[in-house]
């Protein structure tokens, strides 16, 4: 017979499944932070075609194609003479991902099938050696139907338009494949280029009941963290990215953060395909804005007030929308610098080679890694004390919008208690806070355990770190583990303070290697621990239910079901 713990984990996933968002038709899992480039796993950008034709299933890839890739990359790093370095927020690469190429450069049929996919996995997906915006950026490139020398362009596609007809049906069919029914999802965002007019036809085109998809525009977290230029510029931001302390950092060139108010302002309210689409459509995909980036912002002032400018302009977009007869609100999503770890940041290994780089996970020498989870916290009160006086500005606010903070690794107990009485919303991504470093867990002193000093040794099996979540709890229900892992995490601090929390998004399965099943039974596993662990904890009554409840509301409020916007 099924362990009754088992059986009552399906219990509540089915209650998800079954009940969660039939007002809309939906019947799935409420996706509440995802990036639209991160959703398909590494397998598809080295053949989309077989991979969306063999339905969807990564091990129908076969090697031909990964060596193609992995050819291609390398190539991709000798043509642009890069070598290893820290880190560029500029060029978006980082060490542990150049290094992999110089290592493994060799021709990739001299690779073992584990290596192969092994150095592909390291290099287009966050692993606890390369940084999840390198993975980005690489995917980016090697995917870029502008550019005939990108490797979809040489090797999959001599058509734009059916390169983004697959690419459209093959995200779409991942999100259904992981049970996702609602998805709101990042889109990076200055205008309605070529390729984002193509995402709003794609999600416009498949909204259906089988997943319903949210774009949210993206722009960049530092702009909250900008030092003054003049009156329409920036050409500074403040940053850990130096040496781990808060410190002035130039942008490529000086922002012009006025335009950008302008771009969303547009963005959010004009219909930029009007004979294609409806405005009604319009209005049901492009559902609000998201901020983003290497998560190392240190929010200033200065930014604080283009925050409260960038919300205003989102809050008078609702507006104008509910005067057209639309009857929701616009969510206002912003990451809030969850202290993720830049690797090897001030101490670059001078020898490029495998036990070197690769020999010990991250933050195991003095000085390889860098972290700044104070300046994370501080971004959390900056942004709570800037909401609260947006709202002392703006009366009525959450009658049009709605504010959330994506991940809040860092939160206390005040600071959710805080959240809740302003009614903001959160969203918590532990399985990926863990693979980027921002969850800490010293306390585990990985480096010293058998299983992990045996692994990181061999050149073969070093590759199976990569996943760091599965690798470390390939139980979701095993409470000894899960605690182990993940118990310090805040989302205890939001339950405890009824904050409006939403369970776990993926934040780019494909990139963090997060599953939104094993999120939720992950979560069913760490309320039963915190029960026995925390009296203050089983005091407050908190069950799984809270999820789906949570969960209801803010889509009610999206949709103008509910008149009420605060808890």
């Amino acid at each position: 017979p099924m362990p009754p713990r088992i059986q009552g984990v399906i219990s509540l996933l089915l209650l998800f499944l079954i009940g969660a968002y039939a007002a809309s038709c939906n019947y799935g899992y409420f996706d509440p932070h995802n990036h639209v480039n991160g959703i398909l796993p590494w397998q598809a950008y080295a053949d989309l075609p077989t991979f969306l034709a063999q339905g969807l299933d990564p091990v129908n890839v076969g090697r031909t194609a990964k060596e193609n890739l992995w050819n291609w990359i390398n190539n991709y790093y000798i043509a642009n003479n890069i070598t290893p370095h820290v880190y560029d927020p500029v060029t978006r690469l980082g060490f542990g991902t150049i290094s992999t190429s110089k290592i493994f450069s060799q021709p990739a049929s001299s690779l073992t099938t584990k290596q192969l996919d092994g150095v592909l996995q390291r290099v287009l997906t966050a692993t606890p050696f390369t940084e999840f915006d390198t993975a980005y950026k690489l995917r980016g490139e090697l995917s870029d139907p502008s550019k005939a020398t990108s490797y979809w362009m040489s090797f999959l596609y001599t058509n734009t338009s059916n390169l983004f007809n697959d690419l459209c049906d093959a995200t779409v069919g991942e999100l259904t494949n992981q049970r996702i029914g609602i998805s709101e999802q990042s889109l990076s965002f200055s205008s309605w280029s070529t390729e984002k007019l193509n995402w709003l036809r794609c999600f416009t085109r498949k909204k259906n009941c089988t997943v319903d998809h949210r774009i949210l525009l993206q722009t960049l977290t530092n702009y909250f963290a900008s030092v003054k230029l003049n009156e329409t510029h920036a050409a500074q931001y403040v940053s850990i990215e130096g040496t781990g302390k808060c410190a002035n950092v130039n942008f490529a060139s000086p922002v012009n953060l006025t335009a950008v108010l302008e771009a969303y302002k547009k963005g959010l309210t004009v219909n930029p395909i009007p004979t294609e689409i409806t405005d009604q459509q319009f209005y049901d995909t492009v559902q609000g804005i998201d901020t983003a980036g290497p998560e190392l912002a240190c929010f200033s002032k200065y930014g604080m007030e283009f925050f409260k400018k960038l919300s205003k302009v989102v809050l008078d977009a609702s507006k104008t929308r509910n005067n057209a007869g639309y009857k929701g609100r616009l969510l206002v999503h912003l990451h809030v610098g969850e202290g993720g770890a830049i690797y090897y940041k001030e101490n670059v290994p001078t020898t490029i080679a495998f036990s070197p780089i690769f020999g010990s996970l991250p933050g195991s020498k003095p000085k390889n890694i860098i972290s700044n989870p104070t300046a994370a916290k501080n971004n959390i009160k900056a942004v709570l004390k800037a909401i609260e006086e947006f709202a002392e500005a703006n009366p009525n606010w959450d009658k049009y919008i709605i504010f959330r903070l994506g991940h809040v690794t860092q939160i206390d107990l005040s600071l959710a208690k805080k959240m809740q009485k302003l009614g903001v919303e959160a969203d918590i991504n532990m399985e990926s806070n863990l693979i980027t470093g921002a969850l800490d867990v010293a306390h585990l002193k990985l480096n010293q355990l058998a299983r992990v000093k045996k692994d990181l040794a061999n050149e073969i099996d070093n590759f199976n770190l990569d996943d760091l979540t599965h690798y470390l709890v390939p139980d979701a229900t095993n409470i000894k583990t899960v605690s182990k892992v993940y118990g310090r995490v805040g989302l205890r601090y939001l339950l405890e303070a009824k904050a409006r929390v939403m369970i776990l998004g993926t934040d780019g399965g494909g990139v963090e290697h997060s599953d939104i099943v094993r999120s939720y039974q992950i979560v069913n596993t760490l309320i039963d621990y915190w029960n026995t662990k925390y009296p203050s904890f089983k005091k407050a009554g908190i069950d799984f239910s809270v999820f789906k409840t949570n969960e209801n509301t803010h889509i009610q409020l999206m949709d103008g079901q509910k008149e009420k916007g605060r808890l």
